[in-house]
């Protein structure tokens, strides 16, 4: 669609990275908001969390990078992991990278996970809402031939074919899963609960997996790769979140009956 948006001089600013740096920064100020506002986070606490997932969605897209660029690539070229213009960037590893740093802060300070999971919840959807305009900009994660009216023609294809639009599947999708969890929260409350304890968090786990379960197999590099880890990675979203949420379901219940 429109890959670049402008250039000046030899700088091109390219329209996949404005969306998603937009998309981060609405949901970094939104969690943080959420935390201090509704869910009583000291502020420093909240800031330090957010340091610590900014380094963990770092560390992840190096890391997909890597395992994008191959071995022999990164060994002969270290600093390559960086080039993340190149290609290679999920956002599968960037989750579960700023997740993993985030867990261990919470855990080495004593935060309430609860808490935590909560505050970011709605702004996780809010970031792939918004990111997902990105790829569709971009032209990338663009899906198979389709004869429907809201096809799409991309302007990298090199067929010209008309396509599912994925990314904005993806995008309604999560929309869609941010407003059932707003309603959910005014039901539930914020801050103090009956029972304390994450249910929009467990629930934006199970339902943006199976999004992506059943959006996947539209794309186009779904048939060139086959069953990608990412893929696996939706099902584990899926049933992790069903864990989680059983047991705080148990808890609550718990809590009636006491």
């Amino acid at each position: 669609m429109y890959p670049e948006l402008f250039s000046i001089r030899n700088f091109t600013i390219h329209s996949y990275y404005v969306l998603w740096i937009v998309a981060l920064v609405t949901a970094f100020l939104w969690t943080y908001k959420r935390g201090i506002q509704y869910y009583g986070i000291p502020p420093s606490k909240m800031w330090h969390l957010l340091g610590m997932v900014a380094l963990g969605i770092i560390a992840g897209i190096c890391t997909g990078m890597g395992i994008h660029l191959g071995r022999e690539a990164v060994f002969q070229d270290p600093l390559s992991i960086l080039h993340f213009w190149k290609g290679g960037m999920s956002s599968y590893y960037s989750f579960i990278g700023g997740c993993c740093f985030a867990f261990f802060y919470i855990f080495r300070t004593k935060l309430s996970l609860w808490r935590v999971a909560e505050s970011a919840s709605l702004p996780s959807a809010a970031l792939m809402a918004i990111g997902r305009w990105g790829c569709f900009l971009n032209g990338c994660c663009g899906g198979i031939p389709t004869s429907h009216l809201w096809g799409v023609r991309f302007a990298i294809d090199p067929e010209a074919l008309i396509r599912h639009p994925t990314q904005l599947y993806y995008s309604f999708g999560a929309l869609a899963i941010l407003l059932a969890l707003q309603w959910i929260e005014f039901r539930l409350g914020e801050g103090e609960r009956f029972v304390k304890a994450a249910f929009l968090w467990p629930l934006f786990l199970i339902l943006w997996g199976f999004l992506r379960i059943f959006v996947d197999p539209l794309r186009i590099d779904w048939y060139l790769s086959g069953i990608e880890a990412s893929h696996r990675g939706s099902f584990s979203m899926v049933i992790v979140g069903g864990i989680w949420l059983s047991y705080s379901c148990w808890k609550l219940i718990r809590k009636i009956y006491d």
